[in-house]
């Protein structure tokens, strides 16, 4: 009979590929059959095979080999349940991995930052957040002169900026420091 040996999981993070450790024993093996599940709390092996679907606490969330981990798995815990198959479709029993801890969010990262005009001579900054949970980001003004020196507005340390007197003949520029 298919038979698999040992099933493990690896440590599991936002947006990175998890492909779980797996040894095989028992004739030619075929694909198998692969289910993920996410929970917020640890579970006992008997709660995630012959599941057929998902229920309040356990939720189905992939069905091939590899699963990515997206930003509302962040928290929770993953198990893979795994039915070896031969060739011929015979099936082996069911093998259950869990992930030892949660899921961990991905380093904080920006993209697309920007200054949008509001109205005439208010600007807003802005940019894409990636990487769990958005903390208090900070964020900053600047001047910069033709010659390419960089001056801190000290006053302007949010999204929104009112242009002054003192900033014409400049370049604005906007500074936005992630935080988790």
């Amino acid at each position: 009979d298919p038979k698999g040996i040992e099933l493990v999981l690896p440590s599991c993070c936002e947006d990175q590929e998890i492909v779980p450790l797996k040894s095989y024993y028992g004739g030619k093996e075929g694909t198998g059959k692969y289910v993920w599940y996410r929970t917020k709390e640890k579970i006992d092996e008997s709660e995630v095979v012959n599941k057929a679907d998902s229920s309040d606490d356990i939720l189905l969330v992939g069905e091939t080999l590899t699963y990515t981990p997206s930003f509302e798995d962040i928290g929770c815990y993953l198990a893979l349940c795994w039915v070896p198959t031969w060739t011929d479709g015979k099936l082996g029993k069911p093998l259950v991995a869990f992930s030892s801890h949660v899921v961990m969010a991905a380093l904080p990262s920006g993209s697309e930052v920007c200054i949008q005009e509001l109205t005439s001579g208010v600007y807003a900054g802005e940019g894409k957040y990636y990487g769990g949970y958005k903390g208090s980001s900070l964020y900053s003004w600047y001047r910069k002169t033709k010659e390419g020196i960089i001056v801190l507005i000290t006053e302007a340390n949010s999204t929104i900026y009112e242009v002054k007197d003192s900033d014409y003949n400049y370049r604005l520029l906007f500074g936005y420091v992630l935080a988790r």
